[in-house]
């Protein structure tokens, strides 16, 4: 009886480890394995980019993935609210700020969720997916394969999937936002398995899945509820 009660607990520790080790990482420069930061302060001139670089350890074994949508909140250290086309963070021109970033991360830490795909993967987005606050921002970016090409994801490894570019150029010069700097973190990263499965990562970090700009005092790092599965009508195409 003793040795049952013992493994039992062996193997609830083990459990709970495997659970405690799925979540999401986001750090500047590179993935946060390959000794990406967690704050990017420079200087708000006209000029330069910054780039984020999200991954993923899944929860559960999710074999044929064909899209990973991911979701970031953008919090801003101004008093200036977040409108659309009005602020810096959201310009009318939403990708003269924000655009797709690398492909895979730097230092080659983080393996891409779908290196192994005969095509290369794509990028979409980045997109305003809402305002959910007056000084939030919520950027929607996904990583998709083509049909009959989905890839497997297995908890234990810490996967790439996407990187999203801040762009410093028109109207960056002495603005208040900029100078003020904010929170950037995930708010959702949404495992995609047609025709329709769904495995979210919420706000659960694996080590670290909240970045800084300009590091801001007293700016707290984003949290909310995490996002319902309705975004794979955005890409099911692909799947038909």
């Amino acid at each position: 009886m003793k040795k049952m009660v013992f493994a039992l607990s062996m193997l609830a520790v083990v459990l709970s480890a495997g659970v405690a080790m799925a979540g999401s990482d986001l750090a500047w420069t590179n993935c946060v394995a390959g000794g990406g930061t967690q704050d990017r302060t420079v200087t708000c001139t006209n000029a330069g980019t910054g780039v984020l670089y999200l991954t993923a350890d899944p929860p559960v074994s999710c074999p044929t993935v064909g899209a990973v949508d991911n979701f970031v909140d953008v919090v801003s250290a101004s008093a200036n609210p977040i409108t659309a086309g009005g602020s810096w963070w959201y310009p009318a021109t939403f990708s003269q700020r924000w655009a797709a970033g690398a492909a895979a991360d730097p230092s080659g830490a983080c393996l891409e969720w779908y290196s192994a795909a005969p095509d290369p993967g794509i990028i979409l987005g980045p997109s305003a997916f809402a305002v959910p606050a007056s000084n939030r921002l919520r950027i929607e970016f996904e990583t998709v394969v083509a049909a009959g090409e989905e890839q497997d994801m297995e908890p234990g490894t810490d996967y790439f999937v996407g990187s999203l570019s801040l762009k410093f150029n028109a109207g960056t010069l002495g603005n208040a936002e900029c100078t003020g700097g904010g929170a950037i973190g995930v708010y959702d990263v949404n495992i995609q398995q047609p025709p329709a499965s769904f495995t979210h990562l919420g706000q659960t970090p694996k080590v670290r899945n909240c970045t800084t700009f300009r590091n801001p005092a007293g700016t707290p790092c984003p949290g909310a509820t995490p996002t319902n599965k309705a975004s794979w009508g955005s890409i099911k195409a692909l799947y038909r």
